[in-house]
């Protein structure tokens, strides 16, 4: 009998964003952005949201934090998306985005590039 590598189940339901099986899976979430305003102040913002989404998505599975860098750009997101977003959220977070992913260059200058930003025009 050979060894299972895939997934049983006996009854229930599987929900999962994403799901990697078998032997050197892995699973990759891509990312959206979300409804930003398109005034001016917020054109800059919205093009350096996009460079830092393109590198997580592009790099994410790269990372050993994949899963706490994706879900951390998604607030980034969500935060962005709204009416009055919370300036000390979006900088904190993007500032621990820049430090999880000192390897990543790409994911970390995208993060801090967007932070120079929001302090600018928020």
């Amino acid at each position: 009998m050979s060894k299972n590598e895939g997934i049983v189940q006996h009854g229930g339901t599987i929900n999962a964003e994403q799901l990697a099986v078998g032997r050197g899976a892995k699973a990759v979430k891509v990312i959206k952005g979300g409804v930003i305003s398109d005034s001016d102040e917020f054109k800059e913002i919205k093009e350096h949201l996009e460079k830092l989404i393109k590198a997580v998505n592009e790099n994410s599975s790269s990372l050993d934090n994949q899963s706490e860098i994706v879900n951390s750009t998604e607030v980034v997101v969500s935060e962005l998306s709204k009416e009055k977003p919370n300036k000390l959220t979006v900088t904190a977070i993007l500032d621990g985005i820049a430090n999880g992913v000192k390897s990543v260059t790409s994911i970390a200058s995208a993060a801090l590039g967007l932070k120079s930003c929001v302090e600018k025009f928020l």
